[in-house]
């Protein structure tokens, strides 16, 4: 059978590897627990019972039992999803894409988006191996005309259309727009192409191709497309033929005497540094330009500010300027010189640069519209924080003190922390720190807030504050929690699997003397006698124990953190000592030392008496307080007695007095 079910569980192995490896590699298992079955479990119950005594009555009371349980039985299992980022069912994983993948796109990774085949770039268009002009890929591989254009032949290019057709000396440029072929254009909105002369053609001349004037007949072309009639010979400069053969000098001319050349006419003469040189117009010499009516020497690079041209091309600084660097660039003069972060403006004037400010000492400091609280204003608008400052967050000019950690305080000046109220300074990590402080020592427990305590695991809060009791949750009858989950039977009681049960011998504890006296009465009138022991109370119900020194006098009055586990370290371990039954004390082990060091008990837990031994105490109680009385009783009839005696007596002497009369 054994065998069958492994072989069973080899080939189910087998196929699920198979099935993995047969999908397509996105394929993610995970572990399941599913029923198998059930089983029986023999473990603790609670259960309730009724219970009399003459005291309390009739009582609900709990105890644990063992009974069979029903639970049920689960095993692991395999179950094969797609992994994180796929989706659908597992023999076809596809990755998922939220926002989903637009255009010529497809997810091929989670979240992932990408061009499908034969698509490219940001926008994933078709890729087509070369259009040419006027095309564009419209699927790869696939090359189509724009609209307006046409393909010639299979193989030809794209051609615009003019479906009306174009005229002489004009080509299809765009889909339905005819152009003059160059040196031709349209004139007057008019759809014929005539030749086009950059330059106007000039009087007795026309324009007959593109740029070609033709100059009419019995005329000339004398360049710049002017036409002029022909004289024979040629006229002289500053004449002209103004009709075939006949010269005359031009406007603004006039033939000098005994002289055929004509010379220019100024009618009221030319300025200083001047000639004429056309008819009414001046030129200025070389060197000098003119300005309205006068030439003025000319410094063609331009004179820089405050400078004026003097002479051609030199320059000279105005009166309280002077030359600032080699291009001869002027600025104003400070004779005296100006202060760090200032300029001189004008002729002996400083002025400080923007965001400085002219103090009464001649100097520019910088200027923040912002108080720099505790910093300074370094430079214009610019706050630079105090030693032991930083800026506050968010904030350019407010500089707040650093302290190292302030945690439950507030950091006054740099590594100056004060604490809130109900915190105490800490300097035992090197740097202050803020903690919570209690007024009385927590014991058992930990101070985590302003006068609050928390009581470490195993441990509960008492009516006394700050004191933490071992905790024993299934209860400790007849016995008292001793430790975490620890009960100690009371005297007169001993463990056994039903809890502490009562010997045959009842032994009674009274207080925490240190003392061992033993007391012997009868409870009743039968012969049965019980022994009461007054023995000390040692280690186990004791919750601070304070050490002490060789004079028996107190070392320090904080408790001693005990152990309660392999964490709390440095702590007393209580294994490791033992009672001293003169005074209760503990003597314990010293670390890497053969002394001992003494620890003796400051704070006790009540002690726990069951109800028994209670009405035993009661009675033997009431045995000893009867007999105080009878002994009070005797002792004052005793006292009647002699009292009586005394007055009898100093009645007698005063019976037997002799009087005798003195004269």
């Amino acid at each position: 059978m054994t065998k069958t079910v492994r072989s069973s569980a080899i080939l189910t192995l087998v196929f699920l590897s198979s099935v993995v490896y047969a999908y397509n590699g996105h394929v993610c298992s995970i572990s399941v627990q599913v029923p198998s079955g059930s089983h029986q479990v023999y473990k603790p119950v609670t259960v309730s019972y009724q219970h009399y005594s003459w005291f309390h009555g009739h009582q609900t009371k709990y105890r644990t039992e063992y009974r069979w349980i029903t639970e049920p039985r689960y095993r692991n299992a395999q179950k094969y999803v797609c992994c994180d980022g796929y989706d659908g069912p597992i023999d076809n994983c596809q990755p998922k894409c939220s926002n989903g993948c637009s255009g010529n796109r497809l997810c091929v990774a989670p979240e992932i988006c990408d061009c499908k085949p034969n698509y490219e770039g940001d926008d994933c268009h078709p890729i087509c191996a070369d259009c040419g002009k006027y095309e564009y890929c419209k699927e790869p591989g696939n090359c189509a005309c724009n609209g307006g254009y046409s393909r010639i032949s299979d193989s030809g290019n794209c051609v615009p259309n003019c479906s009306k057709g174009c005229g002489d000396h004009s080509f299809c440029s765009e889909p339905e727009i005819c152009q003059c072929e160059v040196g031709y254009a349209k004139i007057n909105e008019s759809d014929i192409c005539f030749p086009v002369c950059e330059t106007d053609c000039g009087e007795n001349s026309s324009c007959t191709e593109p740029n070609i004037c033709s100059c009419n007949e019995n005329y000339s072309d004398v360049g710049d497309g002017q036409c002029h009639p022909v004289c024979e010979p040629k006229c002289e400069e500053h004449s002209q033929c103004v009709r075939p053969n006949s010269c005359q000098c031009v406007e603004g001319y006039s033939n000098q005497a005994n002289s055929t050349s004509c010379e220019p006419i100024c009618q009221n003469g030319c300025p200083e540094h001047s000639f004429c040189v056309e008819p009414n117009r001046c030129e200025c010499d070389s060197g000098y330009i003119k300005d309205g009516d006068l030439c003025q020497p000319h410094c063609p690079s331009k004179c820089p500010d405050y400078a004026q041209c003097t002479g051609p091309n030199e320059c000279e600084c105005f009166p309280g300027y002077e030359k600032v660097d080699e291009s001869g660039k002027c600025g104003p003069k400070c004779d005296e010189g100006c202060p760090l972060n200032s300029i001189c403006t004008n002729p002996g004037t400083c002025r400080c640069k923007i965001g400085y400010l002219m103090s009464p000492n001649n100097t520019c400091d910088p200027q923040c519209s912002r108080h720099c609280l505790n910093g300074r204003c370094n430079e214009p608008e610019t706050c630079v924080c105090n030693d032991g400052y930083s800026f506050r967050n968010n904030s350019q000019d407010i500089c707040d003190p650093i302290c190292k950690n302030c945690k439950n305080g507030d950091c006054l000046a740099p590594d100056i922390c004060v604490c809130h109220l109900g915190y105490r300074p800490d300097n035992s990590t090197g740097y202050l720190n803020c903690l919570p402080s209690c007024e009385k020592e927590c014991v058992n427990g930990q101070c985590t807030g302003p006068e609050e305590c928390t009581c470490l695991n195993g441990f509960t809060m008492t009516e006394t504050p700050n004191l933490c009791v071992p905790k024993c949750t299934q209860g400790c009858e007849n016995g008292k929690c001793v430790a975490p989950e620890v009960c100690e039977c009371s005297l007169g009681y001993i463990k056994s699997s039903l809890g502490c049960e009562m010997e045959t011998t009842t032994v009674l504890t009274f207080g925490t003397d240190s003392s061992s006296t033993d007391l012997t009465f009868n409870l009743d009138s039968t012969t049965t006698q019980s022994t009461i022991h007054t023995q000390p109370h040692c280690k186990a119900d004791c919750t601070c124990w304070t050490s002490h020194d060789n004079l028996d006098t107190v070392s320090t009055g904080k408790c001693v953190k005990t152990c309660l586990d392999d964490h709390d370290q440095p702590c007393l371990d209580l294994n490791q000592c033992q009672c001293n039954q003169l005074n209760s004390s503990i003597l314990c082990d010293v670390e890497d030392s053969n002394d001992k060091m003494e620890y003796i008990c400051s704070i006790r837990l009540p002690v726990e008496k069951s109800p028994k031994v209670e009405s035993q105490i009661k009675a033997v109680s009431s045995h000893w307080l009867s007999i105080l009385g009878i002994l009070c009783g005797i002792i004052m009839i005793t006292g009647l007695i002699g009292a009586l005696i005394y007055y009898k007596r100093n009645v007698n002497i005063a019976g037997d007095a002799i009087y005798v009369d003195v004269e």
